[in-house]
């Protein structure tokens, strides 16, 4: 039960990780006021949808030069994969 609650959440955080990624990029190339701050891209990915957000970005390019989103969410994707690994294997 706490795998499948756990794979839930996962799951939909990292589509709204993938879709903000996805509009904040759209809204860079429109130079486009209203974009989504680093913050909640950021806030987001911690929240769990660091690996989805960084497989996201590098394949439509955005946010790749920025050292806390090049390095960040690889790191954080460790420790959420490492996170999972412990529920997993805990119960």
């Amino acid at each position: 039960m706490v795998i499948a609650v756990t794979a839930l959440y996962a799951g939909c955080v990292s589509v709204f990780g993938i879709i903000f990624m996805i509009v904040d990029k759209r809204r860079a190339v429109r130079k486009h006021k209203n974009r989504i701050s680093e913050r909640t891209l950021l806030l987001t990915a911690a929240c769990g949808a660091a690996m989805a957000m960084w497989l996201t970005g590098r394949q439509i390019r955005h946010k790749t030069k920025k050292p806390l989103f090049r390095w960040g969410l690889p790191i954080l994707s460790g420790l959420h994969v490492a996170a999972a690994g412990t529920v997993y294997f805990s119960g």
